[in-house]
């Protein structure tokens, strides 16, 4: 089954360096719109005014799925990057997501966490958090949906059909 973002395993940027995420399940907190509300103390009456979506995604990469000492050496190579701003691809075969402007929207790699499945002391999956820099918005980005194995049709996240092959 194929998502409409890809269907490869994730990967980021860092200016010239690009990191593989192997082995990654994927956990979106995407489009949590942020909000600011106003009450009045006076009546009661409620103002919602909407900021912008973030986009957080969680990638739990299994480092137990690789081989001998490189699971280790995936921990420390991801490690590295941690506090940096990413340009971060759920999948590898999918566009970069975008902001309001229809930019390469860029991440904070804010965690790179080890923990266990199996053991206490086993440390057999990284945890790795991206929180967003600017706002993002899912309705300025294109992205592919495929009904059957040979079309595609391109869509606006508002489902609105941009182009036909």
């Amino acid at each position: 089954m194929e998502s409409i973002f890809g269907d490869q395993k994730g990967k980021f940027i860092v200016g010239e360096t690009t990191v593989l995420l192997d082995h990654m399940r994927l956990k979106p907190n995407w489009l949590k719109a942020e909000v600011i509300i106003h009450e009045s103390i006076i009546n009661g009456t409620r103002h919602i005014g909407y900021i912008y979506d973030k986009s957080e995604f969680e990638a739990h990469v299994l480092l137990c799925n690789y081989p001998g000492t490189t699971g280790k050496d995936k921990f420390n190579e991801v490690k590295a990057f941690e506090s940096s701003l990413v340009q971060f691809f759920p999948h590898i075969d999918a566009p970069a997501l975008k902001d309001f402007e229809n930019n390469d929207l860029y991440f904070y790699l804010v965690a790179v966490i080890p923990f266990s499945l199996y053991g206490e002391t086993l440390f057999d999956v990284m945890k790795c958090v991206f929180k967003n820099q600017k706002a993002s918005k899912l309705t300025v980005q294109a992205v592919y949906l495929k009904s059957d194995p040979d079309s595609e049709i391109l869509l606006s996240e508002d489902g609105q059909k941009l182009e036909a092959n």
